[in-house]
């Protein structure tokens, strides 16, 4: 059971989320080769570390969005997004597979 490990991992990213976090960091909390951790962390989350972390930064992005008055720009910068376009892009794509799993049930 490698609960406790990806318990720390997702702690790891949450406490971290507005910093530029890599892969390779969230194996060495998870205490496992880059290649397992990723596969455990897959299996475990449904998602790749890669995915998660996107998808954190994008949720609390959004929230921040709709809670302040600060600039997309700004916002998109504080979470690592290279520019407002990558940021609005990828939250773009977040909400069409929200509408997609909500649409199909």
């Amino acid at each position: 059971d490698h609960s406790i490990a990806i318990k720390s991992a997702l702690e790891f990213i949450e406490n971290r989320v507005a910093e530029d976090i890599r892969p390779e960091q969230v194996a060495q909390v998870i205490g496992f080769s880059l290649p397992h951790s990723r596969a455990v962390f897959c299996r475990v989350t449904g998602k790749t570390i890669s995915q998660y972390i996107t998808s954190r930064k994008l949720s609390h992005a959004a929230f921040e969005l709709m809670s302040t008055g600060k600039p997309v720009s700004d916002i998109a910068m504080d979470y690592g997004f290279a520019s407002h376009d990558s940021f609005t892009g990828h939250l773009g794509e977040l909400l069409a597979n929200r509408l997609r799993v909500f649409g199909g049930r």
